[in-house]
This record gives C-alpha cells, structure tokens and sequence, in this order.
C-alpha cells in the first residue's frame, strides 16, 4: 500500500523545502544521481511520499513517549510542519535508518490513523 498525503499538506511541505513533491518514486533529476538516498537534502531537486513517510516515522519515533502524540480515539495523530529543510532531511535519514533497522514495527490495522499537521512554534 503506498501512502497517502493531503495535496494542501503537501503544498505546505513544498513551500518549506523549496523543491517540488513527486507522486513518480523514479523521476530523473538534472543532476547525476539528483535524487539517490545517499545524496545530502541540500541537493535534492524533490522529495515524495516516502520522505514524508520517514519525516513522520521519526517525529513518532522521538515523542513516542508524549501523550500528545499517541493515537486517540479519534485515530489521529499530530505531526509538525518541518521547521526548515535541513530539519526535514535530518529526521528523513533517522526515519530512513528506523525503517532499514526494522525499529519501526509494520503492523497492520484495519482503522488507518490520520496525520493532522501543524507548525512548529519558532
């Protein structure tokens, strides 16, 4: 199943980072290897829904703990905007790496849980 984004969120995401989303996981940049895993988020020409996924992965793995951030009853959960792009790429690689270390668990539910997106205070 591949994850889904609201196109208003998305749009917030593109404006913070600067480059556009892409619903085509294999898009070929202008540079060489422009958007390889290995390459730094500063020279990254788009992100997509796996990005965002990782983003989200990371921001659960870190407030795992916060009541805030546990599924209510109303199966939503809160994610923030990301700050900036640095911060987004940074939480990219730790969700990246939670996913390849298999500390995320693939669990299968028959409810989904909404992603309810907010802005960081600055």
């Amino acid at each position: 199943m591949k994850p889904t984004f609201d196109k208003e969120d998305l749009d917030t995401i593109e404006k913070i980072l600067g480059i556009p989303f892409i619903t085509d996981y294999y898009v070929k940049g202008e540079v060489c290897f422009a958007n390889d895993d290995e390459i730094r988020g500063e020279f990254r020409e788009s992100f997509d829904r796996f990005h965002v996924l990782s983003y989200i992965n990371a921001i659960i793995d870190q407030s795992i703990n916060e009541e805030s951030n546990k599924p209510s009853k109303t199966n939503f959960i809160k994610i923030p905007y990301p700050k900036d792009s640095a911060y987004f790429w940074k939480l990219v690689a730790i969700g990246e790496k939670l996913e390849k270390n298999y500390l995320i668990e693939n669990t299968k539910t028959k409810n989904q849980i909404e992603i309810k997106w907010y802005n960081l205070k600055k």
